[in-house]
């Protein structure tokens, strides 16, 4: 009986994470920039909340064990981090690049991450140090402050938590676009 019970319960799951997946599906032809656009929005919860049945792992929020974000000059580790905020993302665009077989977009988001730190080295002349909690917004001021002050040290040790949330983004596509066939999605 439980036997049977975890197979009906296996099959609804299924059946339900299919026709969820299917719902958000829209085909699009390979001008239609706007159609792309909004689905690659619908897809954003999606990967937020993972899909088992897809094989994609949640991104909000996510955790992580260790990030390096070490400069020359000064050496910044981050321990036992939780990042959440991706669930926020809005896509600002979205095209197919046929040629090169791949979708290219711009997000914008707002991340917070906590966790852990160790620094040790020089901010510019100062020597520093410390460890501890951490909390952090990657948010639009954040970014603006960034590129309006031209803070090297800033761009140079938020690199590799960019590069690691971008990967992140990006290995979720791949496990959908490897479960979801092209034909699926692109309109003739």
């Amino acid at each position: 009986m439980i036997m049977y019970l975890r197979l009906v319960a296996l099959f609804l799951f299924t059946s339900y994470a299919t026709a969820n997946v299917a719902s958000i599906i829209t085909k699009c032809t390979d001008e239609d920039t706007k159609c792309l656009k909004d689905f690659t929005q619908k897809l954003i919860p999606l990967f937020a909340e993972g899909d088992p049945s897809m094989k994609i792992d949640p991104i909000d929020p996510i955790f992580v064990k260790s990030i390096n974000a070490s400069s020359p000059n000064l050496k910044l580790v981050l321990n036992d981090i939780s990042l959440t905020g991706l669930k926020g993302c809005v896509v600002k665009k979205a095209k197919r690049d046929l040629q090169k077989n791949k979708i290219l977009f711009k997000l914008m988001c707002s991340v917070n991450l906590e966790g852990q730190y160790v620094m040790d080295g020089r901010l510019l002349i100062l020597p520093i140090n410390g460890n501890g909690r951490n909390h952090v917004s990657l948010g639009k001021a954040a970014e603006e402050v960034i590129k309006d002050n031209g803070n090297e040290i800033i761009q140079e040790v938020g690199e590799p938590i960019i590069e690691y949330i971008i990967g992140k983004v990006v290995d979720c596509m791949r496990q959908f676009y490897a479960a979801v066939p092209a034909e699926e999605l692109i309109q003739n």
